[in-house]
């Protein structure tokens, strides 16, 4: 990090392993789509029979909204496409869609009102700070279901427990929590069709391998004059 500002470049950080973080996007909404989790632990406690009480919803043909339409979005976007899955989008800062076959909203509220799926990709802030409160998941489709592989603090968490618990949502998936890690007291933890996962998103062998080695690639790129400003977030060049 110092050797960065050095240079020149003064950032929060780098993102190394961002490209990691999209199929776990992809896993919490198919686990809490299929029920995967409940469905796992039925069969371990001999009750096979599970199958014909389960109410997984497919994907294909549903809508997906996505909070946020940078890096791991796009990424998240890709991949949904490949399920089927129609994509709105809410970002204010973005209106690009590339390659991608999505639908801008013009607000949160209109793109949470036809939601099948809503996914955070937002970064956390005093203007992110619970995008998704109870009147934000009141607005959601009966049996639609919530995803957040971005940053604790972006859901209301008490909101969300009571909006599965009572029915109006057919489930969630968290992967980041207000408070980390996460007390086994949580009122999430006693939802079953909240899925949960501990901020492992970009924590795959593989990926600890992959983010090692950019790591070091990208220290002496920068030693060597030839670094790559794309992997830092919130750059901004130094003064004097």
């Amino acid at each position: 990090m110092r050797v960065l500002t050095y240079f020149g470049y003064h950032f929060d950080r780098t993102l190394p392993g961002w490209r990691h973080s999209q199929p776990h996007t992809l896993y919490l909404i198919l686990a809490s789509a299929r029920q995967g989790v409940l469905l796992d632990a039925a069969v371990r406690d001999g009750d096979f029979a599970a199958r014909g009480r389960s109410t997984a919803a497919e994907l294909q043909g549903k809508t997906l909204l996505l909070i946020g339409f940078g890096r791991i979005g796009r990424e998240v976007a890709s991949r949904a496409v490949g399920l089927g899955m129609k994509l709105r989008v809410f970002d204010p800062f973005c209106r690009d869609a590339a390659r991608f076959p999505v639908d801008f909203v013009e607000s949160l509220e209109d793109g949470l009102a036809s939601a099948d799926a809503a996914s955070l990709h937002v970064p956390l802030n005093d203007q992110t700070r619970h995008i998704l409160g109870a009147r934000e998941l009141a607005l959601l489709p009966p049996r639609a279901i919530v995803v957040n592989a971005g940053r604790g603090g972006l859901l209301d968490e008490e909101a969300l427990v009571d909006a599965v618990a009572n029915g109006r949502l057919h489930g969630a998936a968290l992967n980041t929590f207000d408070r980390e890690p996460l007390s086994v007291d949580s009122a999430l933890v006693g939802e079953p069709r909240i899925v949960l996962s501990p901020h492992s998103a970009a924590l795959s062998e593989e990926a600890l391998i992959g983010m090692g080695v950019k790591t070091v690639e990208n220290l002496l790129a920068v030693l060597d004059g030839r670094s790559n400003v794309d992997l830092v977030v919130h750059r901004a060049p130094t003064e004097g």
